[in-house]
Formats: C-alpha cells, structure tokens, sequence
C-alpha cells in the first residue's frame, strides 16, 4: 500500500536557519521505502510503502511542492513521524524518525525535539505520523 503525503506549508521567512536531524536508526520493518523531503522554511512531503528508494525519494519530493523541497532521509521502514519548529527570526528545527509503528516514531520525534530548550520554547509540532 502506498501513502503519498500531502503538501503542507507555512510562511516562515528568514535567513538562519538552524536545523536538528535525528534519525531513528532500527531494523528494516518494512518491505517498503519511505522518504521524507523538506525545504528547511515550513514546507515537507512524504511517502511511504514504494518498492524502491528512488520511487520513495521522488513521490516525496513531489509531494513537499516545490523546487526547493529535498529528501532528507531514505529508509526501507514501515512508519515515517517528523516535528519542526520555528521561530519569529528565521531560525528552524527539524527531527525525522522511522521505525515499526507510528506511535514509537513519534514518541523519538517528540522527545528529541522537547529536549532542544530553544526549539521546543519556540514551538514543537509534530507534522508527519504516517505508517504504510
């Protein structure tokens, strides 16, 4: 089964640009690829369940919309969670984790991002929880 994210955006504008990546490294789950791409402003795409990294890495892409949107991270894995925040300034933050089910992935996201004081009094959203 195959789940191609959906364009999500904000207006978040600046230069700086500080940005956080974890990737929640485990086992392959899956007998899919998942692929999440961002543009480090607010905008972010996603797909899960394709049968090759490259079919991953371009519908992720596509869905994030617009030219300046790139994967991030590629992984042959069952569930994708990302959270960012951002700030007045310009300043962003990202985490990506993957793993065998939604809650797991969102729970590492979540952590992480709280565990950053700049990026979680700045606002921490989960935006991806998605499992083939």
């Amino acid at each position: 089964m195959k789940n191609l994210g959906t364009k999500l955006s904000s207006a978040w504008t600046g230069i700086a640009a500080i940005v956080g990546l974890m990737a929640f490294t485990a086992p392959s789950f899956a007998d899919g690829w998942a692929s999440i791409a961002i543009d480090k402003k607010g905008s972010y795409g996603f797909a899960v369940g394709y049968g090759t990294a490259s079919e991953a890495r371009k519908n992720s892409v596509k869905s994030c919309g617009n030219s300046s949107c790139r994967s991030v991270i590629l992984k042959n894995t069952t569930c994708v969670a990302l959270v960012d925040a951002s700030r007045a300034d310009g300043a962003y933050w990202y985490w990506v984790a993957f793993g065998p089910d939604e809650g797991g992935t969102s729970s590492q996201v979540e952590t992480w991002c709280s565990e950053n004081s700049e990026a979680a009094d700045a606002g921490c959203e989960l935006r991806i929880s998605k499992c083939q």
